[in-house]
């Protein structure tokens, strides 16, 4: 299957790899990433992890807890590939703890 996709979170870790495997699958990839700090990143992923698989990959900044970014994104996707068919949502922060120490976590 192939198509036009947006994934969250794409500048590293499970999002970049799903960006790749989505490349080498065929799909058109939308590589989203946070801010500045992560462009260099997204961008690399977009043209050399997705493109050189032979479907076009583009990179767009956006904070995705924001609506207004997120509706940038879905604009920017379609506007470059003339369509939306999925999204992988691999956005996320983490905080690191101990495993001795998850009693401590709360939802804050």
């Amino acid at each position: 299957m192939s198509g036009v996709l947006i994934i969250t979170g794409a500048s590293r870790g499970i999002g970049a790899a799903t960006a790749k495997l989505a490349g080498a699958r065929g799909w058109a990839v939308a590589v989203n990433y946070l801010d500045a700090s992560q462009h260099a990143a997204a961008s690399a992923i977009a043209t050399a992890g997705v493109a050189a698989s032979g479907r076009a990959g583009i990179a767009v900044e956006g904070d995705v807890t924001r609506d207004a970014d997120c509706v940038r994104l879905v604009e920017a996707t379609v506007a470059a590939f003339g369509r939306l068919d999925a999204l992988v949502n691999a956005a996320g922060i983490s905080k690191m703890v101990a495993h001795a120490d998850l009693h401590a976590l709360s939802a804050d």
